[in-house]
């Protein structure tokens, strides 16, 4: 990243955190992408995602675990631009290790769960974003008070063309922009926000999802497919991230304690086994 570049970029943070912030995201849907975490912290995240895969209670229940993933979306300037958007008392309810491989393609959506609630996403680039794999929005789209998956079926949603034309009939403005995002870099954006993926490259992009409402809402897990949401009966498990526990709403189940990362588990019994051996071999010398 050059320096001129890296200050663009931070001048984006700035003005995520400034007092027109909440103005432009209600008009746009979405903020500049900003630098927000090391390359190493990602490495970190994508270490811990992987380890966390095999034992998930759901595919978006990464924030149950005291990992990488769950301090990142715990970091103080990421919780005062999410309050800033959705009051003081905030849930994360949904975190997940997006991957695409090689030539992959996500067709335009908007999420069905922010249809029915509200929801604030932050997208972070992890391994191989750029111009390898980067997201596709359309600016405004989120107001449009329709998901392009509930368009009609006739209209293809891996066309770009169509579905700029199927936004436009329904809210003059709207603006497609491809974001070629660094490394550690993130994207926050209305969940009802018109957005498609892709990876034209040769190498498997990793990305970090996390999802935020008010502690008011009561989110559900998606069981039916986003043209045609169902819902799970039991409730994810949420992180109260800001504010007072007292106002969330009682149907919410909030984690008191997060469950450790099992490769952590195993290091650390691995470190008081050598402890104790150490130990027992300097009582044996003795």
């Amino acid at each position: 990243m050059t320096r001129g570049h890296r200050s663009e970029r931070t001048a984006s943070y700035e003005r995520s955190q400034g007092a027109d912030a909440r103005v432009r995201f209600d008009a746009r849907g979405v903020l500049d992408a900003f630098p927000l975490i090391s390359a190493a912290e990602c490495d970190a995240v994508v270490r811990d995602a992987l380890a966390c895969g095999p034992v998930l209670s759901w595919h978006k229940g990464l924030h149950e675990f005291d990992s990488a993933c769950s301090r990142v979306a715990r970091l103080p300037r990421l919780v005062e631009i999410v309050t800033g958007l959705l009051g003081e008392d905030v849930i994360l309810w949904a975190a997940q290790n997006v991957s695409q491989q090689p030539g992959g393609q996500h067709r335009w959506h908007a999420d069905a769960e922010a249809m029915a609630w509200p929801t604030v996403n932050v997208w972070i680039g992890l391994r191989n974003v750029g111009a390898n794999s980067f997201l596709s929005i359309l600016e405004g789209s989120h107001s449009s008070g329709v998901a392009p998956q509930d368009l009609d079926p006739a209209i293809d949603l891996l066309d770009d063309e169509q579905v700029v034309m199927a936004a436009l009939g329904r809210r003059s403005g709207v603006e497609r922009r491809d974001l070629e995002m660094e490394v550690g870099e993130a994207l926050v954006f209305d969940g009802r926000l018109w957005h498609a993926s892709r990876t034209p490259g040769s190498l498997r992009r990793s990305a970090l999802l996390l999802q935020y409402s008010p502690a008011s809402a009561v989110p559900k897990i998606l069981a039916g497919t986003p043209t045609s949401p169902t819902w799970e009966e039991r409730p994810p498990a949420c992180l109260l991230v800001a504010g007072a526990r007292s106002r969330v709403d009682a149907a919410n189940v909030i984690i008191d304690r997060q469950r450790r990362v099992p490769g952590a588990l195993m290091t650390s019994t691995r470190r008081v086994a050598a402890r104790l051996g150490s130990a027992r071999r300097r009582m044996g010398g003795a």
